[in-house]
């Protein structure tokens, strides 16, 4: 409310002992150095100034979360979610991001996630040290109708059910996980060509060693950290002994195939509710079926730089794929990284043989989609830091036998030719905009992009030797031009390259998130000059400049704009009508205050900065489209062009 931004920017709120010569130091560069130290087990350098000011940043919170009108929202908030955790917190979301991010700004935090991460980052590891810091914290969950403490939600529960229904479905599909390795066992032994060679297959990897970790099966005395690819897997078993935890054995293929579902469905939730829901029912309650229509095993590779949309690709993609395939839906499969990424090259074919043999992919329908960019993961890094400026990188990624740290793609392609029916999407995304996605990797953003720059040069290496037929790339620009649209046909020539059910993959469509990012202005100019320049330098040797016509064309293709009439107010009023939707009560009484024209030139200035400071930045962002279109639809109205 506009009260308690008042309260949130008062002498009050900014006095204290944190505020020197009337004039409080930007709170976010230190709070970021708190964090980077921290994480490494350094110092905190200054701890005390980074307690008062983390001090001064909560109490103005508590003073705004306090207000009648927040408190009456966030009553609403629990009452509509009923009990449910998951429906609670996408409620909250919003509203605390609407008075939030001006406080966050006035202490010079960034908004939205990024802020809220910063700052519970920052308060956990002062909150050890500072009483204070810990009582406010609680303070402020309590205010949201949370627990005092933040307890997590694991991935994989031990107890049985959950509030969700996709965990009651995996709790249920986890108590007959002995009945299903014994079918595994049985099925297994079918085929001849396993017998005795699991025994056999004991990798020497000689003188070629992975970079980072050694292992994705990391043991109960190795450190996993947040930064440990793919953390450390479930163990259904609860530590028995007697589990026969070697490679490809029944027990570990029940649990890759467990860890995967679990995955799969969590994500799909994450994305959208319902098709999580629908989604969870294919991978934990219907049984796989015996592959009697001879269907071909499928495998589809996500390629792209990191930046490039993998995270909003993944879980669309795999809806259709869950669909079809359900628990033959094979992604983020933990013992195929271990072959791909840390076993020698000479290795691998062999031991890749008997995963999927150990699966029984050919003896049931099974899909695999794997999306590892390049380069993966933020473990050793260091050998690619010159990035596209280094002459002999390129050379050395690629004789590395994991290039980035990711997955060997022509390599991969070559080992699954012998098993499957193989497609290759790859994502392509303007360099300026791909950087900033992960702007803090690295030595800098500079730095970072000429790393992409790098890989980009990589990924067109591989694909100039493949057949066309085998891949096709798409613009991540046109996808979210296409659903701001609402164009959601238009990702049809995806579907059928990647043989997917055309329906499947437009409902899944319409839940994309598209970036609410704008580098180009967050940036500093002298960074985007650099990069701009980096990418006009560059771009004419990448993919999308070599092969224009191996581009999915029709995806986000244009409405003719040529005509006035195609613009009509019903195209324009879209985002207009998607930001009424979502706005809580608070948000449209200060959006009534608000008039405009037909222009949106007429609102009152100090109204409409009010109501943006209220915004979250996906409302803001759909208010600037909403006023920017109906700019252009009243310009060609009153034109004679």
């Amino acid at each position: 409310s506009q009260r308690s931004m008042a309260m949130a920017r008062s002498p009050a709120a900014e006095g204290g002992p944190y505020v020197q010569g009337g004039c409080r130091p930007d709170l976010g560069p230190v709070l970021t150095g708190l964090v980077a130290a921290s994480s490494k087990g350094r110092p905190i350098e200054d701890f005390p100034t980074a307690e008062r000011g983390l001090l001064e940043l909560l109490r103005a919170l508590e003073r705004a979360y306090s207000e009648a009108d927040f408190q009456a929202e966030v009553k609403r908030v629990h009452e509509e979610a009923a009990g449910h955790t998951v429906r609670m917190l996408a409620g909250l979301a919003p509203l605390a991001t609407s008075v939030q991010d001006p406080i966050f700004k006035s202490y010079g935090l960034p908004t939205g996630g990024r802020g809220v991460n910063l700052m519970k980052t920052a308060a956990k590891s002062v909150g050890q040290r500072s009483p204070a810091i810990k009582k406010l914290s609680g303070d402020l969950r309590e205010l949201l109708g949370l627990e005092r403490e933040e307890v997590p939600v694991p991935l994989f529960q031990d107890r049985p059910g959950g509030e969700d229904p996709w965990l009651a479905r995996a709790a249920k599909w986890r108590e007959n996980v002995k009945f299903r390795v014994e079918r595994l066992r049985r099925l297994q032994q079918k085929q001849a060509a396993l017998q005795g060679v699991q025994q056999a297959c004991v990798v020497h990897n000689g003188n070629w060693a992975p970079a980072g970790t050694s292992t994705f099966f990391p043991s109960q005395q190795d450190e996993v950290t947040n930064k440990t690819p793919m953390g450390r897997p479930p163990d259904l078993f609860e530590g028995q002994s007697s589990v026969d935890r070697s490679f490809g054995s029944p027990e570990m293929m029940v649990t890759d195939r467990y860890e995967m579902n679990m995955w799969l469905a969590r994500g799909l939730t994450k994305y959208s509710m319902s098709l999580g829901d629908e989604a969870s029912k294919r991978l934990f309650e219907d049984e796989m079926s015996s592959n009697t229509s001879n269907k071909k095993f499928k495998v589809i590779y996500i390629a792209g730089v990191e930046g490039t949309g993998h995270h909003g690709f993944g879980p669309m993609l795999n809806y259709p794929a869950v669909c079809e395939y359900g628990q033959g839906t094979l992604n983020w499969w933990r013992s195929l990284r271990e072959v791909l990424m840390k076993t020698a090259p000479e290795r691998r074919r062999e031991k890749l043989d008997i995963l999927l043999a150990s699966m029984n992919v050919s003896q049931q329908p099974h899909i695999l989609i794997e999306s590892a960019s390049y380069p993966f993961g933020e473990e050793g890094r260091g050998r690619w830091i010159g990035g596209c400026e280094d002459p002999d990188a390129l050379q050395r990624e690629v004789e590395s036998g994991n290039p980035g740290n990711s997955v060997d793609l022509a390599e991969f392609i070559d080992l699954f030719q012998e098993h499957a029916e193989v497609k290759v999407l790859v994502l392509h995304r303007g360099l300026v905009a791909a950087a900033w996605s992960h702007k803090e990797w690295d030595d800098g953003l500079e730095e970072h992009a000429r790393i992409l720059a790098l890989f980009a040069n990589y990924i067109t290496t591989v694909l100039a030797k493949l057949e066309p037929s085998m891949w096709r790339w798409v613009s991540y620009e046109r996808v979210c031009d296409a659903h701001l649209r609402s164009d959601f046909s238009a990702l049809d020539p995806l579907a059928d390259f990647l043989g997917f059910d055309r329906e499947a993959l437009q409902r899944s469509f319409k839940y994309f998130r598209p970036s609410r990012k704008n580098a180009a202005a967050e940036m500093s100019q002298s960074n985007l000059a650099t990069i701009q320049a980096m990418e006009a330098t560059h771009a004419g040797k990448w993919f999308p400049s070599i092969f224009p016509e191996q581009e999915l064309s029709s995806v986000g293709t244009h409405a003719n704009h040529d005509d006035p009439e195609a613009l009509d107010s019903a195209s324009c009023n879209q985002k207009l009508e998607m930001l009424l939707k979502s706005l809580s009560k608070v948000q449209r009484d200060a959006w009534d205050d608000v008039k405009l024209d037909s222009d949106g030139d007429n609102a009152d200035a100090d109204k409409l900065e009010h109501l943006q400071t209220m915004l979250s930045d996906d409302q803001k962002f759909l208010l600037g489209k909403a006023l920017t279109e109906n700019k252009i639809f009243s310009s060609y109205a009153k034109s004679n062009v």
